[in-house]
């Protein structure tokens, strides 16, 4: 396998396992995020019962929403992306990309408007780092496809195979 392969599947799993790890923490979280609260610029014991349920149940959805993302990205870069499998290639920035842009593009909204620690510069980290490994892969797919040691090499369609003489 490839330096740059090892190093774009190595990006894929960092992305998927922080994307993970967030989304548990929005999923377990017992209030909103402080970001959220400089935002609106109250404290929680402030708000309502209600309303302090209606705004985790929206926390949560978030929660779900980066959790799943994080798993796919892990599943599509364990199996697939491992194999060689070249749609897969793509496919994983495409789906971290889908979370990601809306994201930042709303925490860096708020965080202009408001002043408010919004962590939409990790978001596009992630983003730039999706992005860096989808490069790398391009660069280490432009010869064979990763192989596996003890597997023939993989040739591609058109490419001359020179057999031995036989008399």
């Amino acid at each position: 396998m490839a330096l740059r392969f090892k190093i774009a599947l190595s990006l894929n799993i960092l992305v998927s396992i922080a994307f993970i790890a967030s989304g548990f923490r929005y999923l377990l979280s017992s209030q909103i995020m402080p970001y959220h609260l400089e935002v609106i610029g109250r404290s929680w014991s402030d708000f309502d019962p209600r309303l302090q349920m209606m705004l985790l149940g929206l926390l949560r959805l978030g929660g779900i929403g980066q959790l799943s993302t994080g798993v796919a990205i892990g599943i599509l870069t364990l199996i697939p992306f491992r194999r060689g499998e070249r749609w897969a290639y793509w496919v994983i920035p495409v789906t971290g990309l889908l979370w990601c842009v809306p994201i930042s593009y709303g925490a860096h909204a708020l965080h202009s408007s408001t002043g408010a620690g919004t962590p939409w510069k990790a978001v596009m980290i992630f983003s730039l780092v999706l992005v860096a490994a989808y490069l790398l892969t391009l660069r280490s797919s432009q010869g064979a496809e990763p192989q596996r040691e003890g597997e023939p090499k993989k040739r591609s369609i058109g490419e001359k195979v020179i057999l031995p003489n036989r008399r």
